[in-house]
């Protein structure tokens, strides 16, 4: 966050030019005055994402796409309770279904509710969940309705965090490189680990009030994500990884981040091309170690816009002096998909050797608003 931090200093007396693909330098100076965050409101804020929105890639060959979650749930998506034991445990999970609801994008809020109190009136209220279960019709999502669903908030007094979230149906299943050895590896795209129906993917940018610099941006991935600042070179470098930059669309001050949406998953990358990101397992032999790692592929397919008017709506808003209206769908707090036991045998293709079975409980997320991100910035 330094450098975040000098550049809030920086930009009072500064403006800049992005000169390629992935560097800012200085240029002339500037006397755009940077507003406080009560002075910012709807027209600034779309200021700054029409220089600053992200372009987002989906995979070429990507199948379940984007989607609108108010077509979703008016048209494929029911409300459903019951018990639910272990959800964390493939072996010893139990789900017991007591009702389905029929809901909509305009009832899910009050249904959500009558489902609460009917289950708080029960012996063990904590024994009991909700879920939304999504229709294999809705799996593939349309990119025609697709939309970046944006929430504002105030980072501190000069900045603001802007969130893209994107909504998908479904989340296909994983992908695996079995290794017997460093030079012996097969790909296993799995049929079922992985999986889980609705799928909530953000990007963040954080942006100087007078909508003149991008400070730094955010990218969702699996159970952690990655944050990206500007470093002295004036390149957005990973905080994790130095050596990984950020490329945009465009030049000057209208300069668009490029995110790779992986197939499959949705995991946002920097970059096209092959990302492990998990181990899951490994094991000596006599010739070496047999091994297997998560990973995903991304490249340029379709693109979402969400810089461009028609590519973004506004859900939610913390900024004083721009208030957004909440849809009611926003406030459910369930999750948005079906309990699964999820089960695949990885093998070795070359001789169909099976390495080992993965196992694993595959659920919905929860959506937006449960998130700790909501309210408090992922750029602290």
């Amino acid at each position: 966050m330094k450098s975040i931090l000098v550049s809030i200093l920086c930009i009072c007396f500064t403006s800049c030019l992005m000169v390629d693909r992935g560097t800012i330098i200085a240029s002339d100076a500037s006397s755009s005055i940077i507003k406080k965050s009560n002075e910012v409101d709807e027209e600034t804020i779309r200021k700054m994402i029409s220089k600053f929105g992200p372009l987002i890639y989906l995979h070429p060959d990507e199948v379940y796409l984007m989607d609108d979650p108010v077509y979703v749930l008016d048209n494929g998506v029911t409300l459903n309770w019951g018990e639910v034991r272990n959800d964390k445990d493939y072996s010893s999970l139990q789900v017991k279904r007591v009702r389905t609801v029929k809901t909509s994008s305009e009832t899910l809020k009050e249904d959500a509710y009558s489902v609460r109190e009917a289950i708080q009136s029960l012996s063990e209220p904590s024994a009991y969940k909700y879920w939304l279960h999504i229709d294999d019709r809705m799996k593939k999502g349309s990119m025609s309705r697709a939309k970046a669903l944006v929430r504002v908030l105030p980072f501190d007094l000069l900045t603001t965090e802007i969130q893209f979230w994107l909504f998908y149906p479904f989340n296909g299943p994983g992908r695996v490189e079995v290794c017997a050895s460093s030079k012996m590896c097969d790909d296993n795209w799995l049929k079922e680990t992985g999986r889980h129906y609705g799928d909530w993917e953000r990007v963040s940018i954080l942006v100087s009030n007078n909508a003149e610099e991008l400070l730094g941006v955010y990218l969702s991935r699996h159970r952690e994500g990655e944050a990206f600042e500007r470093g002295d070179d004036g390149k957005y470098h990973s905080t994790k990884d130095h050596r990984k930059v950020l490329h945009f669309e465009g030049f000057g001050r209208n300069a668009h981040p490029i995110i790779y949406s992986a197939i499959s998953s949705h995991a946002h990358y920097v970059s096209p091309g092959t990302h492990k990101y998990e181990r899951v397992f490994s094991k000596k032999y006599g010739l070496g170690t047999a091994s297997a790692d998560l990973f995903d592929r991304t490249d340029t397919g379709p693109g979402l816009r969400a810089y461009h008017p028609k590519g973004y709506q506004f859900i939610s808003s913390a900024m004083p002096n721009f208030r957004v209206d909440e849809p009611d769908w926003l406030q459910y707090d369930g999750r948005w998909g079906q309990y699964e036991k999820l089960k695949d045998n990885v093998k070795f293709a070359v001789k169909a050797i099976k390495v080992f079975t993965y196992k694993e409980v595959g659920n919905g997320p929860t959506g937006p608003k449960v998130k700790k991100a909501w309210n408090e910035s992922t750029f602290r």
